[in-house]
């Protein structure tokens, strides 16, 4: 993506803000990461890495490209992704050809993929770090000062929403957990007639 107009922009962002609607989580990683590659300049690729019980995985990505470099991250324990999660900052490399940082990462996913720019930024809400947004392209030094503005206000909203699916999506679970104890409480005092808490209690 080389660029977006005000218009385009805003709309795009607007798109972001209804994220909360989609109903899933996983509906809610992919339509973020489609809409990094249509919004910010200069991303050709990108994936959201989630961090659940102290592991990282790649929940949605644009493409093979893009997860084919999450993987590399996670194998190697290092680069731009890793270090946004851990280091609560925004890591960017202008080329990875020639990136001294992540050694056992760099040559190896630019020979592999063809990716030269990589963009990391953590994904952060309500006091806890839920994962990064990776942004990649094909050309060097592809993320420029508009890239960074852009993807930083992505991110800040892409974790919004992706915190408000997740509580959505533990409310239903719980909602639905609760209807299967109730009838489940239901079955045992109707079988064995006893009261409501010693239904409870037996399961």
């Amino acid at each position: 993506m080389d660029g977006v107009g005000p218009e385009d922009l805003s709309e795009r962002l607007a798109t972001i803000a209804r994220l909360l609607d989609t109903g899933s989580v996983h509906e809610t990683l992919q339509l973020i990461v489609d809409l990094a590659v249509a919004t910010v300049p200069g991303c050709e690729h990108a994936g959201i890495s989630f961090v659940q019980r102290r592991k990282i995985s790649t929940l949605a990505a644009s493409d093979a490209v893009a997860l084919r470099l999450d993987a590399e991250q996670f194998e190697a324990g290092q680069g731009p992704c890793l270090d946004a999660i851990i280091e609560d900052q925004i890591f960017m490399s202008d080329d990875l050809a020639t990136e001294p940082r992540w050694p056992l990462f760099s040559g190896r996913a630019n020979a592999e993929t063809g990716v030269r720019s990589m963009l990391g930024l953590r994904l952060f809400a309500r006091g806890r770090t839920m994962g990064a947004l990776n942004l990649m392209s094909s050309r060097p030094a592809a993320f420029g000062d508009d890239s960074l503005a852009i993807a930083a206000l992505f991110a800040a909203l892409a974790a919004v929403a992706l915190n408000a699916a997740q509580t959505e999506e533990s409310l239903q679970l719980a909602l639905k957990s609760r209807d299967v104890i109730g009838q489940a409480m239901g079955i045992l005092m109707e079988r064995h007639r006893i009261t409501d808490k010693e239904a409870f209690q037996r399961l």
